[in-house]
């Protein structure tokens, strides 16, 4: 269990940063290494081992990844095979309003071409992002980073990924 103040986020391919008070103030509520374990980034901070989720398998690499300085967060994954059911992170939070930062990276080989891995997030049942292609944004092996501001009324934070091409990952 988290207190606020405590920070988040799904981490890998995508983490999640969920500050209260949305507009990116105020101290993260999670910080999860989505797919990996417990690491601390290059500013301190600490992310915790990948918790929070329904489903999902796990993948990894070594390849370097750019456009960032914590490299570790963004090479494991969790990933989505089957659409029954979807890919979701339930985080129990306070009500009130919150930033969702996303970060991701194609580290999928299989997946390096335009079109090849296509998803939708929601959040809050609400679809936030549509149709994220991440090498069709910024290729492979790179960062890339979606924020979005959520309310939050039943104390519960939902993210979602929905498939539409490939597997949808964070």
């Amino acid at each position: 269990s988290r207190k606020v103040g405590e920070r988040i986020q799904v981490g890998d391919d995508v983490t999640i940063t969920v500050n209260a008070g949305g507009g990116g103030g105020g101290a993260a509520v999670y910080r999860i290494n989505a797919g990996g374990g417990s690491f601390t980034d290059s500013a301190g901070q600490v992310w915790s081992a990948d918790e929070g989720f329904n489903t999902g398998r796990l993948s990894s690499t070594t390849t370097a990844i750019a456009g960032t300085t914590n490299d570790t967060l963004f090479q494991t994954e969790r990933y989505d095979v089957s659409t029954a059911p979807e890919l979701q992170y339930s985080l129990t939070v306070p009500n009130g309003t919150y930033r969702v930062n996303l970060y991701f990276a194609d580290i999928y080989s299989g997946t390096h071409k335009v079109g090849a891995r296509v998803f939708d997030v929601l959040i809050e049942g609400t679809l936030r992002f549509d149709n994220i292609d991440i090498f069709a944004e910024v290729g492979a092996f790179t960062a890339l980073t979606k924020s979005t501001d959520v309310s939050v009324t039943d104390g519960v934070l939902n993210i979602e990924f929905r498939h539409q091409v490939e597997n949808p990952k964070i």
